[in-house]
């Protein structure tokens, strides 16, 4: 069997950590009846969405979704969930239906994946390739893998990274041409935003390494690494470039630094990264101790030895680039702003780049191994990051609760305390210890594994997502389709499943115009939309005709009458609710609007369009200044809508020139004819589109290009013959 590895080792690599991936997620598939679940996030967003993105690439509707918030561009919707990542293209050789019952397997293939690449990458690094393997499933199956099946796209981006690395020193050392490019093109299309961060990352590497001269300085590399760069970017650039446009708009990247935010991080969030070094990785929803929920992604534990190898390797040999480098790492971590360039300078501390650290602390470890170095320092220091982190936890919680789980706080201590007694057992008596090093190590992964699973799968309330989405859909698909849904019943991302336009989502990626008419209105909007079920008006605004609920609730009898029970769910049908173009006469500048308190304003949005003093001088002669008693009345002869895949249709009959709101999110993106002839669409209501129309018929057109689409496709291909060019010059002149 040894021999067979030895001959087959980026075989067995792949393999090892599929098959460990396949022994802790195949229980729960067979659990789930043929279906991987787990909780929150993954349930009721990743489920969908993956559902929703198929669908779309086989329809050919990937331009615009109507079922995503109030609508979005389908690319910036999804860009960030990895709509082009090569696991998710697998999916689209399914139908549709096939999807939850295949994201199991491709759970198992990502493990499998990450196994093989971070093996590529630490196999040049040590001489027994035994070490490499087993490197390879630290990285695998880290307390941030663990912790982040919840979020199944950052498994992608796991899997790919270490092939920059891989493929960089290929570069430099041995002067491989074209590797790096395209491990470049297939990490930024995987996920840019996580792209952005590995940039950051790599860079870093390459600086570290030239200044302790592991890396030889060439210029003629220099410009090799530049143009495989640039050219990999390039080819990306059909996703970069709209995704860029995107998410400009959304708020969440933004954030005021103070000097001291900057600098100094919060006790919190050093007991964290300490605990995440030295203790089994926590789940984000169901937290044993310090805080009761932390969706960061704070996890860098190493199965079984935790960080006892690396941190005596720091010790040891602190000159080794690999270590000056790790302590670059520990300095970003620590500080705020440096950690923040991972993700865009956000104020929110992330750390979901800690998976590239993880892999230089993988490689440390098992330089450990390979070098023969003491565990005694690593020991001493692993054991000293305990005691802080307790001493934290003790500061920290002295107003609030430390312990919010006793069973997992026990579990976890107890995993903590065995693994440093049985690695201080393996190391001091046992001439075997590289076998049972791999023995604990994949004893841990499966127990803990299962365990950490079953543990949050207890907690869930969403167990049974497909349930709830066929039956749901059930009942939807017996009603109009081009109109609004609601619910507070966190239904979350139905829409996608039934392609129902419904406003309860939870999506992160939503227009920006979206988030600045929700900010107008004091309606928090921050990875999901609840519009409040008891607000008639704006239920109206929106054409929300529909607010399905599982419960009788008896406020809504009195808003929108008696609700008709289909199966277990309560539908409240709102009569009023105003179709899609509604035509305004009265008017109200935004300034005003803004003083009006928020409980009002969507009585307003009823009666009067909201624009700018500049607006108002274009359509003066059109609108009539709102006043208190001023009522909404419709006098439009006709009004049909219909939706297209890149947008919708509607004729109108009206009696005169009017403006006409169509509360659907405002974006460069759209393009509108009326007649056939181009017209402006202006933003109003803070966040979304209107037109003039004319007296008489008006057949109305609108379409959505994605902003920046174009350009990127342009660059796209301009990229690739680049690329067609630079490596046939690079084939037929070796020597450069």
């Amino acid at each position: 069997m040894r021999k067979w590895i030895k001959s087959h080792q980026y075989l067995s690599a792949f393999f090892l950590s599929f098959l460990l991936g396949f022994f802790i997620t195949i229980p729960w598939v067979i659990t789930g009846k043929g279906i991987f679940t787990f909780l929150a996030d993954y349930n009721t967003q990743q489920i969908p969405f993956n559902i929703y993105m198929n669908n779309a690439i086989s329809n050919n509707n990937y331009i615009w979704n109507w079922y995503n918030d109030l609508g979005a561009s389908f690319i910036g919707s999804f860009g960030l969930y990895n709509l082009f990542s090569p696991f998710t293209m697998i999916l689209w050789l399914f139908p549709a239906k096939y999807v939850p019952y295949l994201m199991g397997p491709i759970f198992m293939l990502k493990y499998g994946v990450a196994g093989l690449t971070s093996f590529m990458f630490l196999k040049r690094y040590v001489k027994n390739y035994e070490y490499a393997l087993l490197g390879s499933i630290l990285y695998a199956f880290s307390g941030f893998q663990l912790t982040n099946i919840l979020f199944y796209h950052f498994h992608d981006v796991v899997a790919f990274f270490p092939l920059l690395l891989y493929s960089l020193d290929k570069l430099v050392i041995e002067n491989k041409k074209g590797i790096f490019l395209l491990s470049v093109v297939l990490n930024a299309i995987t996920n840019y935003y996580f792209f952005i961060g590995q940039v950051v990352f790599v860079l870093l590497y390459y600086i570290i390494r030239l200044i302790t001269k592991s890396y030889k300085w060439s210029f003629k590399n220099f410009i090799s690494i530049f143009i495989e760069s640039i050219l990999g970017i390039g080819i990306a650039a059909f996703l970069l470039i709209p995704s860029i446009f995107f998410v400009l708009g959304n708020p969440r990247i933004d954030g005021s630094w103070t000097l001291h935010s900057m600098f100094i991080p919060t006790g919190t969030n050093i007991a964290e990264i300490i605990r995440s070094f030295v203790m089994p990785n926590e789940s984000m929803n169901y937290r044993a101790i310090l805080t009761e929920v932390n969706f960061c992604s704070v996890e860098s534990y190493l199965p079984f030895i935790g960080a006892i190898l690396w941190l005596s390797y720091l010790i040891k040999k602190p000159k080794e680039w690999s270590n000056i480098f790790m302590f670059i790492l520990l300095l970003f971590m620590f500080i705020p702003i440096l950690n923040s360039s991972f993700s865009m300078f956000t104020t929110n501390y992330y750390a979901r780049w800690f998976y590239m650290a993880i892999l230089i602390m993988v490689l440390n470890s098992i330089k450990a191994l390979d070098e023969k170095i003491s565990l005694k320092p690593g020991l001493i220091i692993n054991t000293m990051l305990i005691v802080l982190f307790l001493l934290l936890v003790l500061y920290t919680c002295q107003d609030i609760p430390m312990i919010y789980n006793k069973e997992n706080f026990m579990v976890i201590v107890l995993f903590t305390i065995l693994n440093i007694i049985l690695l201080c057992l393996i190391f001091k008596y046992n001439k075997h210890k590289e076998i049972l090093l791999f023995i604990g190590v994949i004893l841990y992964i499966l127990i803990y594994g299962n365990y950490f699973i079953y543990y949050n799968k207890k907690l869930s309330l969403y167990q049974e997502p497909m349930t709830t989405l066929k039956s749901l859909n059930n009942i939807v698909q017996n009603l109009e389709e081009n109109i609004r849904y609601n619910s507070n019943d966190y239904y979350y991302n139905i829409g996608l499943y039934s392609e129902r336009m419904f406003v309860t989502s939870w999506n992160s990626n939503i227009e920006g115009s979206s988030f600045d008419f929700y900010n107008s209105l004091g309606i928090y909007r921050g990875v999901s939309t609840q519009i409040p079920i008891n607000d008639k008006n704006l239920q109206e605004f929106l054409s929300i005709k529909y607010i399905i609920l599982s419960y009788l609730d008896e406020n809504l009898v009195q808003i929108y009458g008696e609700p008709i029970k289909k199966d277990e769910y309560y539908i409240y049908i709102n009569e009023n609710y105003k179709p899609f173009g509604i035509d305004y006469n009265n008017y109200i500048l935004e300034n005003d609007f803004k003083e009006i308190p928020n409980e009002n304003k969507s009585y307003i949005l009823n009666n009067a369009v909201v624009i700018s003093e500049e607006q108002l001088n274009k359509y003066k002669n059109i609108l009539t200044e709102y006043q208190t008693e001023s009522k909404y009345a419709s006098d439009l002869e006709q009004n049909e809508f219909i939706l297209t895949k890149n947008g919708f249709t509607a004729d109108i009959v009206s009696p005169k020139e009017k403006i006409l709101v169509y509360t659907i999110p405002y974006s460069n993106g759209w393009h509108a004819t009326v007649n056939n002839k181009k017209i402006e669409i202006e933003q109003v209501d803070n966040g979304f589109m209107a037109i003039k129309i004319n007296q008489g018929n008006n057949k109305i057109e609108f379409k959505y290009y994605p902003p920046g689409l174009k350009i990127g496709i342009i660059i796209t291909i301009f990229s690739i013959g680049g690329t067609m060019v630079y490596l046939i010059f690079k084939k037929h002149n070796k020597n450069i």
